[in-house]
């Protein structure tokens, strides 16, 4: 910037400042001393009568239960393993695969190397259950080949992925994440030997992965209560550790690593055998409770079809309109089963991908479905899919609910549609000719 600019924008403007503002006074003074009664504003404009807002929270929306066959789990934020099984959703349980890299190449185990031992290590991140409930472990290798840029779903079938004929690791334990930052198993000491013996395929990681395709990671399914935990899977403590001696040092370790570059993916299963609701899943039938669970489980599908009908009433503007959902009382386990920190909405159709309502991408905030521990409830503003689906631009009037966090987290609950605790849509609006 010139000297002359910089001498018209701080010596010439500050003083005109002042003067306009005087003028800007005495022009609103000349306003006011024109303007008429508040009560004639807008009269000419529009027919009092023609505005008029109005609110209900009474129309009826239809629920069913649907099971997510499947979800894709392939490199998620965690891996989860363990089983829990309650009263009200039965048994679920987690398992997962993972490949395994090299900490470095080229790797030699000197003379005479000899196995102490070979320990997994998974990193606690959270757990959901009773984490005191004793569990079986099971440590499988992996049969076959897996890869990061593929797709993983929750319901592979690992007898063809991993070779189930004889486990790594079978060990009984109850998981203690807030004693403990890590869960460790001890693997077989043979097969760390085979790790030393076939230390040629160490050129890089890509060479030890044609011979080491990475290990599967289950449980046994519990009877009653259980927890399922959640680890870290790139987290530097998780690992598979092999721990040898040499002739020249009687204590050596090696490090194989999960990292950005390897392929993992979580395994779900559910059984709904002796629930309240195992005949109402999959089925056209309206049911009083909503069922939710994350893992691949079931979720719930509400009908706003009765909206249809509003484009027959006139002209409409959705002012706002809220869906709000309440617990049911007879999911108060909250200590052991908590509620799904957030729900989400999304748009019943063919697509593969989510396909949300609009006012999901406006914010976070904006749109809510997060759960309200003082109202026992969730929330969501749905103001412009209602007003597309009166328009006539959204046809589409059926919503899945689900949690957030459905592929990386064990939450469930239960939702009621019936009497004070129905679902509500609570629905402010304009009507106008």
């Amino acid at each position: 910037m010139n000297f002359t600019k910089r001498y018209w924008q701080k010596n010439f403007l500050m003083p005109i400042k002042p003067i306009l503002s005087g003028i800007f006074i005495l022009f609103f003074l000349g306003i006011i001393s024109c303007k008429k009664d508040n009560s004639d504003i807008g009269a000419n404009l529009q027919d009092q009568n023609q505005l008029t807002l109005h609110f209900t929270d009474t129309t009826a929306i239809r629920s069913t239960i649907v099971k997510d066959d499947s979800v894709t789990t392939d490199e998620r934020s965690k891996v989860l393993l363990g089983s829990y099984n309650d009263a009200i959703f039965g048994l679920a349980q987690a398992s997962f695969a993972t490949q395994f890299r090299l900490s470095s190449y080229d790797v030699n185990f000197g003379t005479n190397p000899v196995v102490d031992s070979l320990v997994l290590y998974l990193d606690y991140v959270g757990f959901y259950g009773d984490t005191t409930t004793s569990q079986e472990i099971k440590v499988y290798k992996m049969a076959q080949d897996i890869f990061r840029d593929s797709s993983y779903y929750s319901n592979e079938d690992m007898t063809t992925l991993a070779d189930m004929s004889s486990p790594l690791a079978q060990i009984t334990t109850s998981f203690s994440p807030n004693n403990t930052a890590s869960l460790s198993i001890r693997l077989d000491d043979n097969f760390g030997t085979d790790l030393i013996a076939d230390s040629s395929y160490y050129a890089n990681s890509d060479t030890f992965l044609t011979q080491y395709k990475g290990l599967y990671i289950t449980s046994t399914p519990v009877t009653a209560n259980g927890a399922i935990l959640y680890f870290d899977p790139i987290s530097e403590n998780t690992k598979m550790t092999l721990y040898y001696h040499n002739d020249s040092n009687d204590s050596l370790s090696f490090n194989f690593l999960i990292n950005e570059n390897c392929a993992y993916f979580n395994l779900f299963n559910h059984d709904y055998t002796g629930t309240a609701f195992e005949n109402d899943i999959n089925q056209d039938t309206a049911t009083d409770n909503i069922y939710i669970q994350s893992m691949g489980g079931v979720k719930a599908k509400i009908d706003l079809d009765r909206l249809l009908t509003w484009k027959d009433s006139g002209n409409i503007a959705i002012n706002k309109a809220e869906l709000v959902l309440n617990i049911n009382d007879i999911n108060n386990d909250k200590q052991l089963f908590s509620p799904p920190n957030r729900l989400l909405l999304e748009i019943v159709d063919d697509n593969n991908g989510f396909d949300g309502p609009i006012d999901y991408f406006m914010d976070n905030t904006y749109f809510d479905g997060y759960y309200d521990n003082t109202n026992n409830s969730y929330t969501f503003n749905i103001s412009q899919h209602v007003q597309k689906i009166i328009d006539g631009e959204e046809t589409n009037t059926s919503l899945y609910i689900f949690p957030e966090n459905n592929k990386v987290s064990a939450e469930r609950t239960v939702l009621s549609n019936s009497g004070n605790n129905r679902i509500k849509l609570n629905i402010t609006y304009t009507k106008f000719k």
